[in-house]
């Protein structure tokens, strides 16, 4: 009885076993970003009471598709506009906005435009490292802020 249960438990295990493709994909395509004024005051705070405070409600994305802006949104996404705001974690002790850069575009570099809630507008431009095989890979590996390299 012992060696009939084994029989027939044994091709259960060596399916279990099996290993098909379920190769992990990495994507690294964001950065965050502080706004703190001259006296340290955070800007992105939603409780802040400064005139110089973030309207979040107001702020858009842009990717640069074929030459052309388009508008980021994407109702499914935990930031749907392209952006999500970052509370203060352990040794953070400021909101963040994690700032989702194109990585979709096969351009080498892509463009990424943030539009602040004046109209003024700060250009990322990102290269990335992309690897299909074995596993998918998007790395950003250099950013640029209005033409300055910050990573």
């Amino acid at each position: 009885m012992k060696k009939l249960l084994a029989l027939l438990l044994f091709p259960l295990l060596v399916a279990a076993c099996t290993k098909e493709g379920g190769e992990a994909s990495e994507i690294s395509a964001g950065i965050t970003l502080q706004i703190i004024d001259a006296q340290n005051q955070d800007l992105l705070d939603p409780a802040s009471t400064s005139p110089k405070a973030v309207d979040l409600s107001k702020v858009k994305v842009y990717y640069i598709r074929e030459g052309k802006e388009v508008l980021f949104y994407r109702e499914n996404m935990d930031g749907p506009r392209g952006f999500q705001l970052i509370k203060p974690q352990l040794g953070h002790p400021h909101y963040g906005l994690l700032l989702g850069l194109d990585c979709e575009s096969k351009e080498k570099v892509t463009t990424t435009i943030l539009e602040w809630e004046d109209g003024r507008r700060d250009v990322f431009k990102t290269a990335f490292y992309r690897q299909s095989e074995p596993s998918l890979q998007i790395l950003q590996q250099k950013i640029w802020l209005n033409g300055e390299l910050i990573w």
